[in-house]
């Protein structure tokens, strides 16, 4: 799980090479059933395309994902199917009596989310579900801290489905992957220079990763988690986007993965909720 997690299978743009929306885990291990409860698994499906993704999202309610805007931006509730409770995407549930499937029933996507901006600004989406789910050591939700300063002075996990190195299909095994958070002002600058001002990185987002350690296309709207000194663990990011050539997915420092920053975000997530998920 070479935590490619670069965001979601898309290829929005090309900037030096390009960054890609939805990658996997680069550099990662496989992830125990249990270790990561608010993981979900979203197949989505685009009916004016007829193309169909795989992303990832974060249970943040009883009835409440989170993912991000590229993966549902155009998809209809009933084009959505989710998955919680396994770290295995063919997981069919004969064998495992926590996995659950649950109805989507609105998908809301952030008003200011074009589809078109390179620097994937607001790429926020929540999916509001038919029922709610009952809570157990397989399907919990994660918090989310109103302010992440302290947070992003440690270490972050990624996990995700995605591809796990630069020439691999995706996993069918949960992967995951630690990595580092690249300052705010080299993530800028990188950017800018990558993509020629094209792209620019600003406080709704945030960077991580390192030589080998990142995400990959088919972990678009996965977690950036951390554990604080509690031991309570938060949710910080969202896959976005990355750069989509080999060199990128390898060397997510020299390429840094953005993510978008869920602090920034808390009034639009408690309101679209019903304020059933709320930043602490």
């Amino acid at each position: 799980m070479a935590l490619f997690l670069l965001f979601a299978l898309l290829l929005p743009y090309h900037a030096c090479s390009a960054p890609l929306e939805g990658n996997d885990i680069i550099g990662g291990t496989k992830a125990i059933n249990g270790e990561w409860p608010w993981q979900a698994f979203l197949s989505l499906y685009n009916s004016r395309t007829g193309r169909s993704t795989m992303c990832g999202g974060s249970l943040i309610s009883k009835r409440h994902i989170v993912t991000a805007a590229h993966c549902t931006f155009g998809i209809r509730a009933q084009d959505v199917s989710v998955m919680l409770g396994s770290v295995k995407r063919s997981d069919s549930g004969r064998n495992n009596p926590n996995l659950i499937r649950p109805d989507a029933r609105r998908v809301w996507v952030h008003p200011d989310y074009t589809g078109s901006d390179p620097s994937f600004r607001n790429d926020i989406s929540i999916i509001e579900l038919t029922k709610n789910v009952e809570f157990n050591d397989y399907v919990k939700p994660i918090k989310i801290r109103l302010n992440d300063t302290e947070l992003r002075t440690k270490l972050g996990y990624l996990t995700g489905w995605g591809m796990t190195s630069a020439d691999s299909d995706g996993s069918d095994d949960l992967m995951q992957v630690r990595v580092p958070f690249i300052g705010s002002y080299y993530c800028k600058y990188r950017w800018e220079e990558l993509s020629k001002n094209k792209i620019v990185v600003d406080d709704t987002q945030v960077c991580a990763g390192s030589y080998r350690r990142g995400t990959a296309p088919g972990d678009s709207g996965g977690p950036l988690v951390v554990k604080d000194s509690t031991d309570e663990w938060y949710l910080v990011g969202l896959t976005s986007f990355g750069e989509n050539t080999k060199e990128g997915l390898v060397d997510q420092f020299t390429y840094p993965g953005v993510y978008l920053r869920l602090s920034q975000y808390c009034n639009s997530i408690s309101r679209e909720t019903y304020y059933t998920a709320i930043c602490y």
